[in-house]
């Protein structure tokens, strides 16, 4: 289920002139901030304006953040892995660091050469 959330400044006056762009600002601001805490909308932020109060609106939030995958780079795989396949030190503690499994740790090639990379999913979080 969607909420509503409507953020309200209320301020002294401000002049006419200023409105349009500091509407426009707050609506922007909003809309960026959401997305960077996961909480993506898909109806547009709605502003309102007077000489006093500064109003932004978005109708439908979500009620919990969106799921987190974080590719993470590790140790260069000489450092990460022994000859044998072995997992060294530098690896389970990269692992247990990130909360990953040592096996889930993934080969990849990168302009440092080749490297271990670890996937980190976060769950997303309720709106309470």
């Amino acid at each position: 289920m969607d909420r509503e959330l409507i953020v309200e400044i209320g301020t002294e006056e401000l002049p006419a002139s200023w409105l349009p762009s500091l509407t426009r600002q707050l609506g922007e601001h909003l809309a960026s901030r959401l997305a960077s805490l996961r909480l993506p909308t898909d109806v547009p932020v709605e502003t309102f304006s007077t000489p006093r109060r500064l109003t932004a609106r978005v109708m439908r939030l979500p009620e919990r953040q969106g799921d987190l995958e974080e590719v993470i780079n590790g140790p260069a795989l000489a450092a990460a892995f022994r000859p044998d396949g072995e997992p060294t030190p530098a690896a389970a503690g990269f692992a247990r660091k990130h909360g990953v499994e040592v096996s889930a740790l993934e080969r990849v090639q990168t302009p440092k050469g080749v490297r271990s990379i670890g996937v980190a999913l976060a769950d997303g979080d309720c709106l309470n």
